[in-house]
């Protein structure tokens, strides 16, 4: 058997809907921001006994062709 453990992703890039903010029991991922904590959550997971480490990649924002944040939730307001 290959396990994967708790799978990680950005703060903000695994929202669970409709479920307590603070509920630690619903938490299916360890959020990470930057390479330092993304390296340092691998290598808990490892510890834990993962086999493969399962990243989960944001797709709610994005840069424009100008450069500028683009969410699904919301976008930029326009001046």
């Amino acid at each position: 058997m290959w396990v994967s453990t708790l799978s990680i992703s950005s703060t903000g890039g695994y929202p669970l809907e409709g479920y307590a903010a603070g509920d630690q029991r619903t938490q299916g991922s360890q959020l990470i921001d930057g390479p330092v904590e993304a390296r340092k959550a691998a290598r808990e997971q490892l510890s834990k006994g993962a086999d493969w480490i399962k990243v989960y990649m944001t797709h709610r924002s994005w840069l424009d062709a100008q450069g500028t944040l683009v969410s699904q939730r919301r976008s930029p307001s326009k001046n």
